[in-house]
């Protein structure tokens, strides 16, 4: 499958990626996540073929590719713009990477109205694509890419112009069409929750590293470094390591202040403050009237810190 080795590639002074390796398995989404300028979008431009590796190799089926031109290299972009064709309807915009192979028209319009009704855009084929919404453009984008049968699929960030409730649902779809077609995937975002609720592994960039790549909930319960953590937005982040949410437990001998509070249907969430950090306590109602204290902002409330709970971090920053 696709394997990455040792990729580099510099700007003038600035490396953009530095000795990359990373392999992905049949089927496998990965998602490269990280910060404006870490290097994600330039590892997917390399793999597609519309930039040069200073150094290393990519391969995928164990034969060497990144010699080849793009078009010979049998992957799909999907791209925040849709890149799709105004002057064309939506089953053309499907059919046009058919047309390029030189598949024969009617096995063309099969295979493009085959994918528009997985997409559940069946009705929408003789549409042009200014009616259409952003989410409705995305499908096509998707159909489109899916009906050349691409041996990879590669996403930029081609869910970061929509809305949230839409972006959820077409990343939803997105993952599952992938999976019936048994494609990988190689994902850029600088979205962490996409990265987490898509990918089967997630690889954070760092400074054109990969600073640690792992399966979404061991990358949560375990980064690597302190860098990783404040990226995923963990709290209570130090140079050693981090104390989760679950160190702490409500009763015991230390008082802490409570600096947020918001209701809930079935209690109260309080955000409360110690000498280690801030952390999130949620309440019960019964919880909360048991409590010697009203649970109100400037409130003390017992609480106990475990000591054994502080996580660690197994590498250092990238420097």
């Amino acid at each position: 499958m696709l394997e990455l080795a040792e990729l580099s590639k510099r700007y003038g002074e600035r490396v953009v990626a530095d000795s990359v390796s990373l392999k992905l398995a049949p089927g496998e989404l990965v998602a490269l996540l990280g910060p404006s300028g870490c290097g994600k979008s330039t590892l997917l431009n390399m793999v597609a073929g519309l930039v040069a590796p200073d150094a290393g190799a990519i391969y995928f089926n164990k034969e060497r590719i990144d010699m080849l031109p793009a078009e010979r290299r049998g992957f799909a972009l999907m791209f925040q713009d849709f890149a799709l064709f105004p002057h064309l309807s939506v089953l053309d915009n499907v059919m046009f990477g058919l047309a390029e192979r030189r598949v024969p028209k009617k096995a063309a319009r099969e295979r493009a109205r085959a994918e528009l009704e997985a997409v559940g855009l069946a009705s929408f084929e003789a549409r042009r694509i200014g009616a259409l919404s952003g989410g409705e453009k995305q499908r096509v984008a998707l159909a489109r890419a899916l009906a050349t049968d691409p041996r990879l699929m590669l996403l930029d960030e081609p869910f970061s112009s929509l809305d949230a409730h839409l972006r959820a649902s077409l990343q939803a779809a997105t993952r599952q069409r992938l999976a019936e077609a048994n494609i990988p995937a190689l994902l850029v975002t600088h979205d962490r929750d996409e990265a987490l609720a898509m990918a089967d592994r997630v690889a954070v960039l760092d400074a054109g590293r990969i600073a640690q790549i792992a399966p979404a909930s061991e990358l949560m319960a375990a980064p690597a470094n302190e860098r990783v953590a404040r990226f995923l937005g963990l709290a209570n982040v130090t140079g050693q390591g981090y104390w989760p949410q679950q160190a702490l437990q409500l009763g015991g001998q230390t008082l802490a202040e409570v600096v947020a509070l918001t209701p809930r249907a079935d209690g109260l969430t309080l955000e409360v403050a110690l000498p280690e950090g801030r952390f999130i306590v949620e309440l019960s109602l019964r919880e909360a009237a048991a409590l010697a204290e009203p649970p109100v902002v400037g409130a003390r409330v017992p609480v106990a810190l475990r000591p054994e709970a502080f996580r660690r971090f197994a590498a250092k920053d990238i420097a």
